[in-house]
């Protein structure tokens, strides 16, 4: 019984979270500016963000570390490390067979999603890097789930 509910409760949580994602990397800036943002679009905004885009991989990574500017490597850490909860909480709610493939998947797809709606409403900069960096902390995060679960089943002896 116990586990019928907590199914519901983990991808209530896991909508929450997601949701949250979505405010903290598309919806960064105040309301205003957000809205102003938005209301000056253009497809020639979008074109001129593309072109500034990184899409080289380990660009980015490898200058925050280069320079070292503390600003950058808080970025760096702060993109691996949003994306643990959700490497942690899809295991609870995908049959385990298929947890090792689908998991960086949709961790990948949720990445990948956020940057290119950054792209697409120019409200903030598209980063191959970030997509590395998030599926880090994706697979990290199921990392520790397994560890989790393999530590419980070793203390109950199963």
């Amino acid at each position: 019984m116990a586990q019928r509910l907590l199914k519901p409760f983990f991808i209530l949580v896991l909508i929450a979270y997601v949701l949250l994602l979505i405010r903290l990397i598309v919806f960064k800036y105040p309301d205003e500016m957000t809205l102003d943002i938005l209301r000056n679009w253009s497809l020639d905004d979008v074109l001129r963000q593309a072109r500034t885009a990184n899409f080289t991989p380990f660009l980015t990574i490898r200058r925050s570390l280069m320079y070292r500017q503390f600003n950058s490597v808080n970025l760096l850490i702060y993109n691996v490390l949003a994306f643990v909860p959700l490497g942690l909480m899809l295991p609870t709610i995908i049959r385990r067979r298929w947890r090792w493939l689908l998991v960086p998947l949709i961790g990948l797809l949720v990445s990948v999603g956020l940057e290119a709606i950054q792209l697409v409403t120019t409200l903030g900069e598209a980063d191959v890097d970030d997509v590395i960096l998030n599926l880090a902390g994706t697979i990290m995060g199921y990392v520790l789930f397994a560890i989790t679960v393999r530590v419980g089943n070793w203390r109950r002896g199963t």
